[in-house]
């Protein structure tokens, strides 16, 4: 009953910062039994067992004789295999890839007789394999949670383990990398009845460090490893009556783990971490309405930050609470189950791929294994307005989006060749609002920058790349500090860090117009680079090299676009100790420039995309055989471009597909085009083009990254000499209220007319849940700025009604439209009246097929002429109107629209011949007038 957390080496927490979060239920559908007589189930987890890009499921329990694993076929459909048989007393399972060959395996506990900690080898051919077992450990008494990370820093799995009989917790270090061969480490042998253990750069030395919870004592406790020793030292969290449950995760987004944990059966509870590991705050999330069993920190919601799914003995066995606030000090609980009861454990995942998370809970004493699907609306992706990053900079060449700081949000590094310098702009309050400049390396012309721990002390350390050197700089408490790269090479145009031959250190990849691609290898600290050649040949004009995992075996290859080709590099170095020969993907382009990775067509490989620019065309090629050796042909995503220079991949619109952003530039009028392109069908075949801005901002280099914090991908652009560096915030979401102004400037008493008009507008996709408008936000002011209050509008109008355009004429008709809400009396919150909409009127509704047209309309009293003051005008507020969910009643995320303003609407006085008051002896509307 324990999900495992799996960390790199280097944590530098990219963990979303979203300022504020509006409480926001999750709309999940009916449970859907995948197994009702399974018997005492204990645990489940999740992964993709068979490379098919969709997620599957894994159970197993105490007193079945099988390992299940339900491989999903879409769509919330699943078939069941058994991984397994002839094994009982599973207290835990897990997905990891323990011997590293890009597939995923099954790590299990036994407890009672077999005592054991074990793995299935998952031998690449699932459906119809044996999976062999693979003992890690025998006999360990009790065995119970286990966790997977990289716990020596020689670059392969390991397992912590804990043994609630005997009250160790343990490690078994993966040897040779093959899961065949294991050492073992004690870590505690007095930590009784522990049954829960997770692992994390808790303390931020760039090692990972063991936390588990102890039932008997109720200490929580983390531990770290001496450095180059087998010592593990104890350093205490907190001690609780009956702790179980220990789960590390940024609850509060300052870029450090905190740690989770149950207490007193019921109290959910998580220890802010101070930044260091010495210093621990308690903070209580919630009380469950009976023993907790399991709890997790996820973002289910998908806003930036950690919620909590949790599950326990009694009648309402799973729910979640949501970080409302966003910094883990205020939460809401929802129970999405009410009937389902005895849950021993939960996970998380997008199981349909339709980019929301669903969930997977098992019932002990039921024998049930269960399904919920996300039924939330989808959303757009919109970029309406963009921002400044820094006045300070001076021809920027490069941009990449990393949290040098360490404050978990993303600041975004830079090659300044303008300035000669290298720096970072430091995201100040996590949401974008703000950039400071820092300068971290001078008298430097740099063409490409890098961010990776180089000297494993847990901090991002930086790669800058110049024509005449190639340097890093480690950060520190007292700053920034130059250090060396020997290299040969010339014309340096690209950068990247991976741990290429697999020793658990972070590597060096440049790529070189003229020169080719070298790698150079880091000795462990940084302190000795060895330089290599990629592979025999030689590759001009080198212009993008990227690094992803092409054949799916766990290690970094290298992709290239070099002239008329795109081609990749295999990896052996883990292996063979050397790269193998370039594959080349097509050799038929006029001029390939960028090069991104990524699963286009969503059957869990990665494909390549990049772009002609003599041609004008961005295409993408499938990854056909899935371990790069057989590619299909070029699929078109847009053609007809000027200049296409950057392409940059990500799920904008949040769907769970990949997205294209592409910047072109006209090469004879210098003017740029930002553009998105949205994975339509999902699978790479349809596309649709938003555009983002059109303008001079000549563009080197695009990002693709959170950089506000609440949950989806924003874009930033660097540019050339005297041009903005920008950003651009995804202010995209499940509907939209775009509003104009139809207001007459002026309108007899007792008569009504609209004066705006409201298009309701459903953004998710067909499939999808119908939306309803709930509630319309007005500001009444006197058309100066100043708010009306509720006395002076009662004064002033009969009443504001809000009316649908029944007829679909698109002009408002009052005998023909219908009315669906209406204020009469008014109640003005700093000049803001909201008026809700009737719950369950069709008349309000929307579907992904069918927009809505609403008109606000306004009738004068009698005597408006004669009140002061004596007009009006109304602005309708997008941003906080009330758009739900049908079906459920939940608030969706509204599209940024801007406000709009009627204008001024003066009522007449018919008793007046001339409505400037002339005949009142007032000049109050009078103008020009003459001395």
């Amino acid at each position: 009953m324990f999900r495992m957390r799996v960390f790199r080496l280097f944590l530098g927490l990219v963990v979303a910062l979203a300022l504020t979060a509006a409480a926001n239920d999750m709309p999940f559908g009916s449970r859907t039994l995948l197994e009702d007589d399974y018997s005492t189930p204990t645990s489940v987890t999740t992964g993709d067992f068979d490379g098919d890009g969709l997620v599957d499921i894994v159970a197993a329990g105490f007193h079945d004789t099988t390992i299940a694993w339900w491989r999903s076929l879409g769509g919330g459909s699943f078939t069941r295999y058994d991984i397994a048989s002839g094994v009982t007393d599973i207290y835990d399972v897990e997905a990891a890839d323990i011997n590293g060959d890009g597939l995923l395996d099954v790590v299990v506990t036994s407890a009672d007789d077999t005592d054991a900690v074990g793995w299935f080898e998952n031998d690449g051919t699932p459906l119809v394999g044996s999976w062999p077992l693979r003992l890690i450990a025998y006999p360990f008494d009790g065995a119970a949670g286990t966790a997977m990370g990289d716990l020596d820093g020689d670059g392969t799995l390991d397992v912590a383990a804990v043994a609630s009989g005997a009250g160790v917790v343990s490690v078994a270090f993966n040897i040779n990398g093959t899961g065949i061969g294991w050492s073992y480490e004690t870590v505690d042998s007095s930590f009784l009845l522990a049954r829960w253990v997770s692992v994390g750069d808790i303390d931020r030395d760039g090692d990972l460090d063991i936390a588990a919870a102890a039932t008997t004592s109720g200490e929580v406790s983390w531990w770290s490893r001496d450095p180059g020793g087998v010592t593990w030292t104890e350093y205490p969290i907190a001690v609780v009556d009956s702790a179980v449950v220990m789960e590390l995760g940024d609850m509060d987004r300052d870029g450090d783990l905190d740690a989770l944990g149950v207490g007193n059966g019921r109290t959910i509870r998580w220890w802010e971490n101070d930044g260091t590991g010495a210093g621990w705050t308690e903070h209580t999330i919630g009380n469950p309405d009976a023993d907790v069993q399991s709890a997790y920190p996820v973002d289910l919601d998908l806003d930036g930050d950690q919620d909590i799914i949790y599950t326990t003995a009694g009648a309402n066995g799973v729910g979640w609470f949501e970080n409302t606030g966003g910094d883990g000090l205020t939460w809401e609980i929802h129970i999405f189950d009410t009937g389902f009861n005895a849950v021993v454990d939960i996970a998380a995942a997008d199981f349909n791929g339709d980019g929301d998370l669903d969930l997977v809970a098992v019932s002990s004493p039921n024998n049930d294994v269960a399904f919920w699907d996300n039924l939330s609306i989808h959303r757009s992706a919109s970029f309406p307005e963009s921002g400044q990053l820094s006045d300070a900079t001076d021809h920027v060449k490069d941009l990449v989006a990393a949290d040098v700081d360490g404050d978990g949000d993303l600041d975004l590094l830079i090659a300044e060749s303008g300035a000669e310098r290298v720096g970072y702009l430091r995201n100040l309050n996590g949401d974008g609002s703000s950039w400071l400049h820092h300068t971290i390396g001078t008298s430097f012309v740099a063409e490409a920058v890098a961010a990776g721990d180089l000297d494993g002390d847990g901090r991002l350390d930086i790669v800058g790349a110049s024509d005449a050197a190639l340097l890093w700089w480690s950060a520190g408490s007292s700053g920034w500090t130059e250090n060396t790269i020997p290299s040969t090479q010339t014309l340096k145009d690209s950068l990247d860090v991976a741990d290429f031959d697999c020793d658990g250190d972070s590597d060096v990849l440049l790529g070189s117009f003229s020169d080719g691609i070298y790698w150079f290898e880091n000795s462990g600290s940084g302190g000795s680079w060895t330089e290599h050649a990629v592979f025999g040949g030689y590759i001009w004009d080198a212009d993008s090299v990227v690094v992803a995992d092409i054949d799916g075996d766990s290690d970094p290859d290298i992709a290239v676009s070099a002239y008329n080709l795109i081609l990749w590099i295999p990896n052996d170095l883990c292996d063979s100790g050397s790269f193998l020969g370039a594959i080349s993907v097509t050799g038929s382009l006029s001029s390939a420039r960028s090069i991104a990775a990524g699963d286009i067509d969503g059957d869990g490989d990665l494909d390549l995309v990049s772009l002609d620019e003599e041609a004008g065309t961005v295409m993408w090629w499938s990854n056909v055989s899935g371990d790069g050796v057989t590619w299909g042909s070029a699929t078109i995503v847009i053609s007809g471009v000027l200049g296409p220079r950057i392409v940059q991949l990500a799920d904008f619109d949040l769907d769970g597909d990949l997205d294209v952003a592409l910047v072109a530039e006209d090469q004879v009028t210098s003017d740029s085009v930002l553009v998105w392109y949205e994975n339509r069908a999902g699978d790479g075949t349809t596309w649709t083009a938003q555009v983002v801005a059109n303008g001079p901002f000549r563009a080197h280099r695009l990002v693709a990254a959170d950089l506000d914090g609440d949950g989806d991908p924003d874009l930033a652009h660097d540019s050339l000499a005297g041009y903005e560096s920008l950003w651009w915030e995804n202010r995209g979401g499940q509907a939209a209220l775009p509003t104009v102004a139809t207001a007459p400037l002026t309108l007899d008493p007792m008569t009504i007319d609209d004066v705006l008009e409201i298009t309701a507008i459903h953004r998710g996709r067909a499939g999808d849940g119908d939306g309803e408008v709930a509630a319309i936000d007005l500001f009444l002011g006197d058309g100066f700025g100043v708010a009306l209050n509720s006395a002076e509008v009662d004064a002033l109008l009969y009443g504001i009604f809000i009316f649908e355009d029944d007829d679909d004429s698109g002009d408002f008709d009052s005998a023909f439209d219908s009315e669906v809400g209406s204020a009469a009396t008014f109640s003005l919150v700093d000049g803001v009246q909201t008026i809700d909409l009737v719950d369950g009127d069709g008349k309000v509704q929307i579907s992904p097929t069918q927009s809505r047209t609403l008109f606000v309309a306004i009738v004068f009293e009698d005597d408006a002429a004669d009140q002061t003051p004596g007009q009006i005008e109304i602005t309708h507020l997008p941003g906080s109107s009330s758009v739900e969910d049908r079906d459920h009643d939940l608030p969706l995320r509204l599209e940024w629209a801007p406000s709009c303003s009627s204008g001024i609407v003066i009522p007449t006085n018919p008793g007046l011949i001339f409505a400037d008051g002339f005949e009142s002896a007032s000049t109050d509307q009078w103008s020009g007038a003459m001395p």
